[in-house]
């Protein structure tokens, strides 16, 4: 997990017209993942902006879609071009109007605004219509794989077979006719064109737009006759040389257990092979768990050759692959994963805890866990309390997994909580189905309320859902929670009143109705739908839906101009510089805010406090820093093109 860990975010003096914030933090690093990539900047941002670019931006933070299509229309390129923006996702302004606009613009901006609006059958008959009279626009066959419905997808069916391989807008209908096709469950395109298409595509970004949805779909297989296609097919297939094409057919083959896929990789090779081709083999293999005896046999071959790899996110994938294949001890030798406990145990101690947590599921051994170490790891570092304590509660009692929390559940450090009601929301979960005593799930639901002495949201959204099982209501539970309620307002607590509310709108029974009027005056849409959920008919019809009651916050000029055309973020690890061009023309509301909080030392020792490996890194939330807080403001969204 990452985490900052150095006091100190400064902002630092203009430098030949850039601005550039240093963040110092420590990393756990388990993957960095690329952060930008394929965007442009303008060349230059003008010394001042125009009033009608801020008048843009001003329509923004008061969802104004009447004047930012109206500002579509501007001569000033950077205002129009921020309007289409801006409507992408600006719900205010009818779809039928943007509709209209961008046809008569039929700019790939204008497309783009489009692309994010459901639209229906008349709709998209004007699009299909447009798109075959003006030489299917690159940007509106984008937009018609987005929304298109099947009428759509046998047209584009039709079109497609006019491209040749080899054309510019090729791979433009072989992903929008991918997309139409994970819709419509293949009825139109049918499987059949999308593979002939990527067998015989002379460009890899033609190849895998044809085959995305055949790898991408959890329900678009290829039949027996299908697959033999394709695999008859892979020695003329003519970009299967390449890294990205060779991974996705290996991909397909393995969705319908087709052994092979095994002839794409050479087993003796994948220690040393790329971690994304390593990462995406592994994602496979699960496949091949109820398969025949020999295509199991290659899986686990496979399987075992990827956890020597020299990439701890590989190995890591291959211990989660391990347990999703629920494997015996004969089938992975334990020995395996003890080696790999040794050699990362005080050197790697996440993926240390990775594997011991696979060893036990394997050969519960639980005399041979190092309890002192794997314990002081938990209190060390919070961010490896959870995968600790998974361990340390393994198989264990019910007294002795309370007596193992209750440390962390009653740490002066947020992050050990967070990780104990985690564990606890789990465990809690798992007792009825094990037939727990109600002596076990008494002392459990108390350890949950105590809990909930102190006022924090992130600790009752995590763990009051467990007290909504049948087994966990007691007598007075509604009283108790009405009184602890009082300690949240709104709308900073919405994920509070979120997570509490159902439980009483179901047993309040007729006093429900004056908590849902309560409720729904603070006009909060994600609350109302909660209430609407909930409540009688009769309530409903009283109940609006509730408008955005939040005030968007918009760019800060002033400090725009001051920071010129490309500030710059530097974010400095024990891994490396990691360093975020920001873009004030796309993003000017992003950016203030970004360039404000950091002026404030607001991110100082604010955690990373999500890592998806291969993936996403989270961090930011300069109030509770584990996701559930955030700053007293909020901005518009700014959506981009790229």
């Amino acid at each position: 997990m990452y985490k900052i860990i150095t006091q100190r975010f400064e902002f630092c003096k203009q430098t030949a017209k850039k601005y550039t914030y240093n963040v110092h933090v420590t990393v756990y690093l388990t993957l960095l993942a690329t952060l930008l990539g394929g965007c442009s900047l303008p060349s230059a941002t003008p010394a001042t902006y125009s009033d009608e670019f801020k008048a843009v931006h001003e329509a923004v933070t008061k969802r104004d879609g009447s004047s930012l299509l109206q500002f579509t229309r501007s001569s000033d390129e950077m205002v129009s071009a921020a309007a289409w923006r801006a409507l992408a996702s600006t719900p205010t302004a009818p779809t039928d109007s943007v509709l209209k606009m961008a046809v008569a613009a039929g700019s790939d901006l204008a497309w783009f605004a489009l692309s994010t609006r459901p639209m229906i059958g008349d709709q998209l008959r004007v699009l299909e219509t447009h798109a075959f009279n003006n030489g299917f626009p690159r940007g509106l066959i984008r937009t018609l794989g987005l929304q298109g419905d099947e009428t759509t997808g046998v047209l584009m069916d039709t079109w497609s077979g006019s491209i040749p391989a080899g054309h510019e807008l090729e791979s433009e209908f072989g992903l929008a006719m991918s997309r139409i096709a994970i819709r419509s469950g293949a009825q139109a395109p049918s499987v059949d064109r999308l593979l002939d298409r990527s067998i015989h595509a002379t460009s890899v970004q033609a190849a895998r737009s044809w085959m995305y949805a055949l790898y991408r779909s959890n329900t678009l297989l290829l039949n027996d006759v299908q697959a033999q296609k394709l695999v008859n097919n892979l020695g003329s297939f003519g970009t299967i040389d390449d890294a990205d094409v060779r991974r996705t057919v290996f991909r397909i083959l393995a969705k319908v257990r087709n052994i092979a896929a095994f002839t794409l990789y050479s087993t003796s090779d994948l220690t040393k092979t790329d971690t994304r081709t390593a990462v995406d083999v592994l994602r496979s293999l699960p496949s091949f768990s109820d398969s025949d005896t020999s295509s199991k046999r290659l899986a686990l071959a496979m399987l075992e050759q990827l956890i020597k790899h020299d990439n701890p996110l590989v190995v890591g994938e291959a211990l989660t692959v391990m347990s999703q294949m629920k494997l015996e001890p004969l089938e992975i030798p334990v020995a395996l994963v003890d080696a790999l406990m040794d050699k990362t145990k005080g050197k790697d101690n996440r993926l240390y805890l990775r594997a011991l947590s696979e060893r036990l599921s394997l050969e519960p051994r639980l005399g041979s866990i190092d309890s002192n170490f794997v314990r002081n790891l938990a209190i060390k570092d919070p961010y490896l309390a959870s995968d600790a304590l998974v361990n340390l509660i393994y198989s264990r009692p019910t007294h002795q997994v309370l007596t193992e929390l209750m440390p962390f559940a009653e740490s002066d450090m947020h992050m050990h909580r967070m990780a104990a009601a985690t564990i606890l929301n789990s465990f809690s979960r798992s007792l009825p189905q094990v037939g727990a005593s109600k002596q076990d799930i008494d002392a459990t639901r108390e350890v949950i309320w105590n809990m909930f002495s102190t006022p924090n949201r992130s600790l009752v959204y995590t763990l009051f859902g467990a007290l909504r099982l049948p087994e966990f209501r007691d007598e007075g539970d509604n009283e108790r929670t009405m009184t602890m309620l009082k300690s949240y307002k709104m709308p900073e607590d919405i994920e509070v009143y979120q997570a509490v509310l159902p439980s009483l709108l179901l047993d309040l029974g007729t006093n429900s109705v004056s908590l849902a009027d309560s409720m729904a005056s603070y006009n909060n849409a994600a609350l109302n739908r909660v209430i609407l959920e909930f409540v009688s008919p009769s309530v409903r019809e009283r109940i609006d839906s509730g408008s955005p009651s939040v005030v968007l916050q918009g760019p800060d000029w002033t400090m725009l101009r001051k920071l010129g055309a490309k500030p710059t973020l530097q974010i400095e690890t024990e891994a490396g510089l990691i360093v975020i061009e920001m873009d004030p023309i796309r993003a000017p509301s992003t950016v203030t805010a970004i360039a404000r909080l950091a002026e404030a030392g607001m991110y100082n020792g604010i955690p990373f406090h999500r890592v998806v490996p291969n993936f996403v890194i989270q961090g930011g939330d300069v109030e509770t820093g584990d996701g559930f807080g955030g700053p007293d403001f909020v901005i518009p969204n700014e959506p981009s093109e790229y």
